[in-house]
């Protein structure tokens, strides 16, 4: 599970959507319990986190959560997502992802190619200008297919992906099929030669209408 509504005025109808969807998979599937193996938080903007004010009191006893991967950076809502974790998951733990790191969770590979601490590491700037920039990047390899999934990963981050995983004979670690583009398509959101490296045949693009 990947972050999760902007948690105004939707945040109700987001939460109950998606426990309805939820409930719809295991249904279909046979499963009594509905469990997430990671809920990933890719950064502390209130777009990527703000449903969970409501789905997690909610739903905290017919969904469990094996584990959050979270890299917390401060500032913005870093505090209320930590809080929002404990206070409803108490007994969940709080993982914090390392670059390179590769994640088995049943059929699924996970791999990371961007964390906050690397990215400041080579450009400590880059956060304090644009926070978007602490998300962290996963690609996933699901049986023969991979999805890149980026937060809202903008410029700098993705010229460090361009500048970490270059092409090795026409081959790029961060090539995938299907990229959820980053930043909700804006005009910040990656770069030509982060997208060439990519050269995804399908794109998700998660955006409101007024983008």
């Amino acid at each position: 599970m990947f972050d999760g509504g902007q948690g105004l005025e939707s945040a109700s109808i987001d939460a109950h959507h998606l426990y309805n969807q939820l409930r719809e998979v295991a249904d279909e599937n046979g499963i009594e319990d509905i469990v997430v193996s990671a809920w990933v938080i890719t950064h502390a903007h209130q777009d990527h986190y703000g449903f969970s004010r409501v789905f997690f009191p909610t739903y905290k006893n017919n969904v469990q959560v094996r584990e959050f991967w979270y890299n917390g950076v401060s500032g913005n809502g870093d505090t209320e997502v930590k809080k929002l974790m404990t206070n409803n998951y108490p007994n969940t733990p709080i993982r914090q992802l390392t670059l390179g790191e590769k994640i088995t969770l049943s059929d699924v590979v996970v791999e990371v190619m961007l964390t906050p601490e690397a990215l400041v590491a080579d450009d400590p700037d880059a956060i304090s200008q644009d926070f978007n920039n602490s998300s962290l990047v996963l690609k996933l390899t699901i049986g023969t297919k991979t999805v890149l999934m980026t937060g809202d990963a903008t410029i700098a981050a993705w010229d460090w992906m361009a500048s970490k995983y270059p092409a090795t004979n026409g081959v790029c670690a961060l090539k995938s099929d299907i990229l959820q583009i980053p930043h909700h398509g804006s005009k910040t959101a990656g770069t030509n030669a982060g997208y060439d490296l990519v050269d995804a045949d399908t794109l998700i693009y998660p955006a409101g209408s007024r983008l």
